[in-house]
């Protein structure tokens, strides 16, 4: 019955995740269109994805695909970015926190170049600074020493 094992883990993931929005959404006050409460977002979001999750399962009960080997160096270098993130970003600011993803992150791929890693972590620490700290006024510094 079951064709296309990776469609049908991504369809109960998806299904799961939709499952715990809306139930949670449920918690808060609706509201309604007009003005919308803080309960409205979270319950369409989660019937959205839930909606999304029934099409992608049916996809995997129809079209048929092989498992392939799993990449484990992309898959451990994108986790270990993102760990890196909330880590670097609580201790040393944003700044160094944009740059310890990109750098990370870059090792998923072993084509990727040094020069042309540095590059686009400037680019992005100087595009995060100016679209969230100077734009649109946090106050996320964007560089902290850490004691």
């Amino acid at each position: 019955m079951i064709r296309n094992p990776k469609d049908t883990v991504g369809a109960a993931l998806s299904f799961l995740a939709g499952l715990i929005w809306l139930v949670h959404g449920l918690s808060y006050p609706m509201g309604s269109m007009v003005r919308m409460g803080s309960g409205f977002f979270p319950v369409l979001l989660g019937a959205v994805t839930i909606i999304l999750s029934g099409l992608l399962l049916i996809r995997a009960v129809t079209v048929e695909d092989s498992l392939e080997p799993v990449l484990w160096r992309p898959f451990a270098a994108i986790c270990a970015a993102l760990a890196a993130f909330g880590i670097v970003l609580l201790w040393f600011g944003l700044g160094p926190a944009i740059v310890a993803t990109v750098l990370i992150s870059s090792l998923a791929d072993p084509s990727s170049r040094p020069l042309g890693t540095v590059v686009l972590a400037a680019v992005l620490m100087t595009g995060t600074w100016l679209i969230f700290i100077v734009g649109l006024g946090m106050t996320v510094p964007l560089f902290r020493a850490p004691f």
